[in-house]
């Protein structure tokens, strides 16, 4: 039973772990998809 418990500790570590790479994966993507245009850049404010 011990054993058991300490499998669903490591998957839910893992899937959390996942989860923070995917959202780092679809931020990353997003700002590749949605470049910052000319006017918004900072430099320029």
């Amino acid at each position: 039973m011990a054993s058991k418990t300490a499998v669903l500790t490591l998957n839910e570590k893992r899937s959390f772990t996942m989860d923070d790479y995917q959202e780092e994966l679809l931020e990353s993507r997003a700002f590749e998809l949605d470049p910052v245009e000319p006017a918004e850049d900072a430099t320029e404010l």
